[in-house]
């Protein structure tokens, strides 16, 4: 690994870090709300209930607005309104369509379109750019620190890829699960679908500082 890679790879961590501080009380509430809210109507609903596109579209929000507030909490954002709204739906359509058709391809060109994409979403924000312009700033930037995006995109998809082990492990099960068995796989499963999610988004501000150089030890390196 290169000193470059090694330089970027200790600021992502020390500034998931220092964001994972600042912003601990947005990454709870989010985790707490999403696990707990889905894990109810999982448990209590039928499939065809309408409480699942309404929760949906309220965690969606919700995930915006986490996203805001960790910017603010970093020092990313100084402004408190919320702006971006429209060009954050933009690129949760664009970015999860490529990175789906990826993944159904195979699973690493899914990880590898995320993980160049993932710093668009503060970027847009930050800027009021596009959905195209955001989506190009962040691949060209990331371009020359895929090696430490890659490694730190890994820990919070292995929540995913648990999520993912939890609903497996009731799907090939099912008939033989009790109620308990299905509300302690349900609370897994959405527990570990949250933290992927906060953490992701956590990653993606400290992504954008890095591709914007925001630290001034890690841009004289860069230069």
């Amino acid at each position: 690994m290169s000193q470059t890679d090694t330089d970027a790879l200790s600021f992502l961590a020390s500034e998931q870090i220092r964001l994972l501080r600042a912003g601990i009380v947005w990454l709870f509430a989010y985790v707490l709300i999403y696990s707990a809210g889905f894990s109810v109507i999982d448990i209590y609903a039928s499939e065809e209930s309408p409480w699942y596109l309404v929760f949906g579209i309220f965690t969606w929000l919700f995930g915006y607005k986490l996203l805001v507030g960790l910017m603010q909490k970093g020092g990313y954002l100084s402004n408190n309104s919320l702006s971006g709204l429209g060009v954050y739906f933009g690129l949760s359509l664009m970015v999860g369509i490529g990175a789906l058709i990826g993944a159904v391809l195979f699973l690493l060109p899914g990880v590898y379109l995320a993980l160049r994409w993932q710093a668009s979403y503060p970027f847009a924000i930050a800027t009021g750019a596009g959905v195209g312009d955001a989506m190009k700033w962040s691949w060209q930037k990331s371009a020359a620190f895929q090696r430490p995006l890659f490694t730190t995109f890994l820990p919070p998809l292995l929540f995913y890829c648990a999520a993912f082990a939890a609903f497996m492990l009731y799907d090939f099960n099912y008939e033989s699960v009790t109620d308990a068995g299905y509300a302690l796989i349900t609370i897994g499963l959405n527990l570990f679908t949250a933290i992927g999610f906060a953490w992701f988004t956590l990653l993606s501000v400290a992504v954008y500082g890095l591709l914007s150089n925001r630290m001034s030890d890690v841009t004289q390196t860069f230069e």
